[in-house]
C-alpha cells in the first residue's frame, strides 16, 4: 500500500511540480524544517527562537523550505489543509510568494514520499539504536501522505491561492475548517498526539 501510495506522489510530481521548479526563486535553504529542527520559546511557543540541524542544507526553490514545513502540519483529523492554510498565509503575509509557488506546497506529500523512502533504506543499513531515531516521523507522515493526496488537486491549489488573496472563493474553506476541528484539542495536540501522555 505505501508502495503504490508513494508512486502516485511521484507520478504526480513528475506531472505536476517538476516542470514548475525552472520558474522558482531560489537560494540557499534548510530543507529540514521539521518539528524537531525548530526551537520556540517556552513561554510563547508561536515564536521561533532558533533552527538546528543543517545536514541537508542545499541551493534550490525557497519555497521548498515552506513546503517541507507543510508536510508535517496534516491534522489527524477534520481538514486536512487547515494548517497549511494557516502555515501558508502567514508564511505569505511576512514574505510574499509568487501564484505559482504557492502550488509547491500542495506536494509536501512527494517530499515526504522521497524523504521516508530514504529514510526507510538508511534505518535497515543502520545500527538498530538509530531506527527508532531515522523513523521517528514515519507514522505521521505516512498518514499526511495519505489524507493529501485523496484531496483534488486542483480545488487545493484554488483554495490555497484564494487563502492568499489571490483567487475568490475556495472549496476547501476555513469556513468548514470550524466544523472539522474539535474544539476541546489544542493545535498541537491534534498534530502530535502521541506527546499528550507525558
Amino acid at each position: 500500500m505505501q508502495r503504490d501510495l508513494a508512486a502516485r506522489c511521484l507520478d504526480g510530481f513528475v506531472s505536476h511540480a517538476l516542470p514548475a521548479l525552472g520558474r522558482l526563486r531560489s537560494q540557499v535553504i534548510h530543507n529540514d524544517f521539521n518539528p524537531h529542527n525548530l526551537l520556540v520559546d517556552a513561554g510563547d511557543p508561536s515564536r521561533i527562537t532558533g533552527i538546528i540541524d543543517f545536514g541537508d542544507m542545499v541551493w534550490g526553490p525557497r519555497v521548498i523550505d515552506l513546503a517541507v514545513a507543510a508536510a508535517y502540519h496534516v491534522p489527524v483529523d477534520g481538514n486536512p489543509l487547515a494548517e497549511i492554510i494557516d502555515l501558508v498565509t502567514a508564511y505569505h503575509s511576512v514574505n510574499p510568494l509568487q501564484p505559482h509557488e504557492v502550488d509547491i506546497p500542495l506536494r509536501p506529500r512527494h517530499r515526504a514520499s522521497d524523504r521516508h523512502s530514504d529514510d526507510h533504506s538508511v534505518a535497515c543499513h543502520s545500527p538498530p539504536e538509530n531506527s527508532q531515531y531515522i523513523l521517528r516521523n514515519a507514522p505521521s507522515a505516512w498518514h499526511g501522505l495519505q489524507r493529501l493526496t485523496a484531496l483534488p488537486r486542483r480545488e487545493a491549489q484554488h483554495t490555497l491561492r484564494a487563502a492568499c488573496g489571490m483567487e475568490h472563493g475556495g472549496v476547501v474553506s476555513n469556513e468548514n475548517t470550524a466544523r472539522w476541528r474539535t474544539p476541546s484539542m489544542s493545535r498541537r495536540e491534534r498534530r502530535y498526539p502521541r506527546h499528550n501522555a507525558r
